[in-house]
């Protein structure tokens, strides 16, 4: 295939426009002196008539042209800085990632923060507008991003990197997200690492104590002494990826769903939840620990606890509305690997199965006290559907749940749950999955 972007493919077409154009422009002026010489021949009445009606033809079709023309909303200026977008992927109404979002400019007026992207393997380029810490994803041009994008939004949470003097945020809400620093927040957090350790940072990052490094120990060539510094050097990673993922990943899924249903914004109010507490400790006792093999140096008891002192940690103020976006993807990852196998062992499923009936109400968008949920996971259609009597609406998704919705106990357990989420509601149900012990 031709590639028309290089250097010399781009000079050639520079050249052709150059010989097509100026045979236009002789074209046009021998149009001209034929029309000229015709209106001299008609005589004057004859030439001003003419005249007058090409007038009059240009302005009737002006006149049309404003009539039908469709008015475009007038964007601000933007003042471009180079940034970094981390947020997560936005989804399609589908569920599915609609993009690839890597490096972006982030173009700044007063009150709209506007990111551009740079690169885009997968479709069209996209037009970020995020208002306040929120992210709304739009494709630039509908013949590229499809029938199914064309004209549609996608809001999303976003960790947007740039100078924090060039942004202009407040705190967030359970409306709007994440939390951002203020600037007084940041030349604090800088007097505080000038003070302790004599550097001077403009820009620091703060993190939360928890540290794990676990690497596998194989390396042909030799290695670093990484166990000097801390890092735990292992015969296999996989028992440790496991863990993170059943247990912490999972414990994260829980408190998203069961927290947004209850109204709250932050995990670490969801966490800190008596009732949700005891349902995610339940259901890692009961459903994801006896599935995990031994993790070699690892007290799993300890690591929940762990957990638990993390998710708890208000300083780190982590979102429900982040934690849910990852869901399409990290339910399948984190939840349903665990259910599955609970099926395959003949194992418990009921707690693992009612987080998803949970997901699925909080997808609808409203909490259990009438409060929006931010759904930033577009997978309403499969919620509604199955809010208009569809029994496997939701969870007959095959991206995400696969042939689940084939097996006759999963699908009768789900039933179960939704209809006792539904007659309960979340803190009931939650009390009672934990008293069935």
């Amino acid at each position: 295939m031709t590639n028309w972007h290089t250097p010399y493919r781009r000079m050639q077409l520079k050249v052709v426009a150059f010989v097509l154009g100026l045979g236009i422009v002789i074209q046009i002026v021998k149009f001209i002196g034929l029309l000229i010489r015709k209106l001299i021949g008609l005589g004057a009445v004859g030439a001003a008539a003419v005249v007058g009606g090409v007038v009059l033809l240009v302005l009737v079709v002006s006149l049309l042209r404003r009539v039908f023309r469709k008015r475009r909303p007038e964007e601000p200026p933007l003042l471009s800085v180079p940034a970094f977008y981390l947020g997560p992927q936005p989804l399609s109404p589908y569920g599915a990632p609609m993009t690839d979002l890597s490096l972006v400019h982030l173009a700044l007026t007063r009150q709209t923060i506007g990111v551009l992207m740079l690169e885009n393997r997968a479709q069209s380029p996209v037009l970020l507008i995020a208002d306040g810490v929120r992210v709304r994803f739009r494709p630039m041009s509908s013949s590229h991003a499809g029938p199914h994008h064309a004209g549609r939004y996608w809001e999303a949470p976003a960790i947007i990197l740039a100078h924090p003097s060039l942004l202009r945020r407040e705190p967030a809400t359970t409306e709007t997200g994440y939390w951002a620093d203020t600037p007084a927040e940041l030349e604090a957090y800088a007097e505080e690492v000038a003070a302790e350790l004599g550097v001077r940072d403009a820009w620091p990052v703060v993190a939360e104590p928890f540290v794990q490094w676990v690497l596998e120990d194989d390396f042909p060539a030799g290695r670093p002494a990484f166990e000097r510094v801390g890092v735990q050097m292992v015969d296999d990673v996989v028992p440790y990826e496991l863990m993170k993922l059943r247990l912490l990943n999972a414990s994260h899924q829980a408190l998203a769903h069961w927290g947004r249903l209850l109204g709250m914004g932050y995990a670490h109010e969801a966490a800190a939840d008596p009732q949700i507490a005891a349902w995610t400790r339940a259901f890692l006792a009961r459903e994801a620990r006896p599935r995990l093999a031994a993790v070699p140096g690892i007290d799993l008891d300890e690591y929940v606890d762990t957990l638990f002192e993390r998710f708890t940690n208000a300083a780190i103020a982590d979102t429900l509305a982040r934690l849910a976006f990852f869901a399409p993807s990290g339910m399948p990852k984190f939840v349903l690997p665990t259910v599955r196998a609970n099926l395959g062992a003949g194992g418990p499923i009921r707690l693992g199965t009612a987080m998803c009936a949970a997901w699925s109400l909080g997808v609808l968008g409203t909490d259990e006290r009438g409060g929006a949920i931010p759904v930033v996971d577009d997978l309403r259609p499969f919620a509604r559907a199955q809010e208009d009597g569809e029994a496997t609406g939701f969870i007959g998704n095959a991206q995400i749940f696969g042939d689940l919705a084939d097996d006759e106990r999963f699908r009768s357990v789900y039933a179960e749950e939704l209809a006792a989420l539904r007659a309960q509601g979340a803190r009931a149900r939650l009390r009672a999955l934990v008293a069935e012990g």
